[in-house]
């Protein structure tokens, strides 16, 4: 699958793999808590992944744009609402910026958390979240 505009003097075809070597890209700068699936596949038991999702970018092309799911891994005790959130709007302005294609929706599937040591979520006075 490709998206294709027309241009002045012709037509631009971006692929699939084009478009997820970008967000594998983007998804590199928040590789200290967030990777994408296919980066941990090593962790991950194959019967784990609910999905069956091997390449972590699973895009679908709409009459009017596209959806990008997203399949990841947690590495962090950070907010996963505010990290998803961060991740979509840098996906979303990112291949609007770059490709000219309307993305509709980004999808955040957490499929794992995997931590190295256990931290408390949360003070034992107040209950604060402790980031």
């Amino acid at each position: 699958m490709s998206f294709k505009s027309m241009l002045t003097y012709g037509t631009l075809t971006i692929e699939n793999v084009t478009i997820s070597d970008i967000i594998v890209a983007i998804m590199d700068d928040f590789k200290s808590d967030m990777r994408l699936l296919s980066k941990v596949q090593h962790y991950i038991v194959p019967s784990q992944s609910r999905r069956g999702v091997k390449s972590g970018v699973v895009l679908k092309k709409e009459k009017e744009g596209m959806v990008i799911n997203l399949y990841i891994c947690l590495f962090s005790y950070k907010s996963i609402l505010s990290l998803c959130e961060r991740v979509q709007a840098r996906v979303t302005r990112e291949i609007e910026w770059l490709t000219g294609i309307t993305v509709n929706k980004v999808n955040v599937y957490v499929e794992k958390m995997l931590l190295k040591q256990a931290q408390p979520l949360w003070t034992e006075n107040v209950g604060l979240y402790v980031d």
